[in-house]
């Protein structure tokens, strides 16, 4: 049989034969063999490492014959270990402490036949011990605009299984602005020595000192001499360290202070802090206030700025300097000793000058008598018509909220109004914020404050505002007269004095105040036609406005004209129609013959008079709705349809006593 060949085998042969006869024949047969395995142990190799045991299954590799029983019986003692036979056949290698190379040992193998008979077989085992790795994180220093740094993570020998560690990154010096947080989990492979982890660097503009965060490992997977692992990552910085300037800055006389800036050319992660003091020059501590201050400019920030007060004069002394000094005391700077110039220029000493920038020269401002240094303080004639404007334009000298180049040429097509008059203004051109001088102003001299009056526009649409408009809402009684003391009858007493705000008077209670309603007494009848103000001196209540029924207040105030109105024996009929049909076509007074002493006037609901007679109700004297050519309107015209008010004056001759009456009449036709 082959080497090694258990089993069965067949093989034929040929038989050739002469018969008799002469004939030949052939016959063929097979054979059959059955080879039976005999005892076979083969040499068993095996891996570990270090001061690691390792069993192995000695009998793995070895043939048998089936019908026999196998035992290991026996292993030799190997040069630089142990060897143990275990219950179930295998031997556990221990190698010593310590120990690296190949070590081997010899087992013995006992076979019991079926016949009851043993035999012995004896072979080699051969085990390789591998040295344990250590496991390294590198150090590695990298600038800091790389971008990102590749960290190594290496066995310091090969090994025979993968080595699996868990990354994290840990902030030092260096934070996560500086880096990205990287957290990742790494693999060895067996027989290799290293891997990468790739950490994010992040590139800033700020100077630094040299910054650190470590790399730490955590073994989970892998027979290692150590299990956590360390390295450092040192970031170098790539800015240059920061160089402090205190600026050079001119500033007119008249500016009143003068910054100065403190900055430095890099950011910087810490502090920078500077003393500064100012040392005078050709300028002196006249032309401006000593200062000694420390300034400080942050970590992260590029500058801060120093506030010097300068004073203005009147000498004409032309410009000056004086030094702003500093000294670093804390903080990585280039220099620690920056210094900066201020120069003071005396606009005055340049006639060509503008100081106040109005768009006229120093030497014209001085030659008509106005202030080079008040830009609001200009003839508008004067101004240069090539002169910059802008800044003047957008003043707003008169703090009405129109600035100053809107009232000049009017924005909407309006008149041009005076910019430094804060009355003199076009409503419609107001484009910024009222000054509250303005808006505590009263313009019109009412009591009432322009900020009061101005969201009103123009109530009663004369084409005034309010705020210029001596009567608000147009009922014959100036704003500043409707403010009163006591309009209450329930006590008997009432006081016309006021207290001298016209805005908390609101006689029938609506919400709105007296000098905005042109029916003060909400009864119907709007103020101008009860008689408010018949000499036309605005006062109304406490001057000549009409009391029908004589108990002090006026009819303006007080709801009580309605219906037939009568004085003693007279009956007023206040409703005519002069329509030409016989009834009602002229004004009947009922006994005014009784009365020859009479005069009777009638006005329109604006107070104009269109009609005035003497001895009423004489000679066909009589009103017919038609004017009587002796007032505003022309004679014989028919007047419209509406509320007129009436007041007859009479006598009566027995007493001598003179007596009015006033009311309402109504023309219809």
């Amino acid at each position: 049989p082959d080497p090694d060949f258990n089993g069965t085998d067949t093989f034929d042969y040929t038989v050739t034969f002469t018969l008799p006869d002469g004939t030949v024949g052939t016959e063929v047969a097979t054979v059959t063999i059955i080879v039976s395995p005999i005892v076979d142990v083969e040499e068993d190799s095996a891996v570990t490492l270090e001061d690691i045991a390792v069993v192995i299954d000695v009998l793995a590799n070895d043939t048998f014959d089936p019908s026999t029983t196998v035992e290991v019986t026996g292993v030799t003692s190997p040069a630089n270990g142990t060897a143990v036979i275990n219950p179930d056949g295998t031997v556990t290698y221990t190698p010593d402490g310590g120990f690296v190379g190949t070590d081997t040992f010899h087992y013995t193998v006992t076979v019991t036949h079926a016949d009851g008979s043993t035999t012995t077989e004896s072979t080699t085992v051969s085990v390789t011990v591998y040295q344990l790795p250590e496991v390294t994180i590198g150090d590695v220093t990298v600038d800091e605009g790389a971008g990102t740094v590749t960290v190594p993570v290496t066995l310091d020998v090969p090994t025979i299984e993968d080595v699996v560690i868990d990354i994290i990154t840990v902030a030092g010096t260096a934070g996560t602005d500086d880096y990205t947080e990287t957290t990742i989990t790494v693999t060895i492979p067996a027989g290799s020595i290293s891997v990468d982890v790739v950490i994010p660097i992040t590139d800033d503009n700020i100077d630094e000192p040299t910054e650190e965060f470590t790399v730490e490992g955590t073994v989970t997977s892998g027979n290692t001499t150590n299990t956590d692992p360390v390295g450092t990552v040192t970031i170098l910085d790539n800015d240059g360290t920061p160089t402090v300037t205190i600026g050079d800055v001119t500033v007119d006389e008249g500016a009143g202070t003068v910054t100065v800036p403190v900055t430095i050319d890099v950011v910087s992660s810490e502090d920078i802090v500077i003393d500064i003091i100012t040392v005078t020059g050709t300028a002196g501590t006249d032309d401006y206030t000593e200062t000694i201050v420390t300034v400080t400019i942050p970590a992260g920030s590029t500058a801060t700025e120093v506030v010097i007060p300068i004073t203005e004069d009147d000498i004409s002394e032309g410009d000056e300097t004086f030094t702003v000094e500093g000294t670093v005391t804390s903080g990585n700077t280039t220099n620690t000793n920056p210094v900066g110039t201020v120069t003071i220029q005396d606009c005055l000493s340049y006639p060509d000058g503008d100081c106040d920038n109005d768009g006229v020269s120093n030497e014209d401002e001085i030659a008509s008598g106005t202030d080079p240094n008040d830009p609001c303080d200009v003839v508008i004639g004067n101004q240069d018509p090539n002169a910059d404007l802008t800044a003047w334009n957008a003043l707003d000298c008169d703090g009405d909220g129109v600035v100053n180049g809107d009232e000049v040429s009017p924005i909407n097509g309006g008149t041009p109004t005076d910019f430094n008059d804060p009355c003199d203004l076009n409503m419609e051109d107001v484009t910024v914020e009222q000054s509250e001088e303005w808006y505590n102003g009263d313009c019109d001299q009412d009591n009432v404050p322009n900020g009061e009056e101005f969201p009103y526009g123009d109530t009663d649409g004369d084409g005034i505002p309010n705020y210029l408009d001596p009567d608000d809402d147009g009922d014959g009684v100036d704003t500043i007269n409707e403010d009163y003391t006591d309009t209450d009858l329930s006590d008997g007493v009432v006081d016309p004095t006021g207290n001298g705000d016209p805005t908390d008077d609101d006689t029938d209670g609506d919400g709105v105040p007296d000098y905005l309603d042109p029916d003060d007494d909400g009864d119907g009848i709007p103020t101008i036609l009860e008689g408010a103000d018949p000499n036309g001196d605005g006062i109304g209540f406490g001057g000549d406005a009409v009391d029908s029924n004589g108990n002090g207040l006026p009819d303006y105030l007080e709801v009580n004209n309605t219906g037939v109105l009568g004085v003693g024996s007279l009956e007023v009929f206040n409703v005519i129609t002069p329509n030409g049909d016989g009834d009602n076509d002229e004004m009947v007074i009922g006994n005014i013959n009784l009365y020859p002493n009479n005069t009777l006037k009638i006005y329109n609901r604006w107070g104009v008079l269109v009609y005035e007679t003497s001895g009423y109700g004489q000679n066909d004297n009589y009103f017919r709705g038609e004017s009587e050519g002796r007032v505003t309107i022309s004679k014989e015209k028919q007047l419209p349809v509406g509320t007129y008010f009436y007041i007859l004056e009479y006598k009566i001759d027995e007493t001598g006593e003179d007596k009015s009456k006033a009311g309402y009449l109504y023309i219809q036709r």
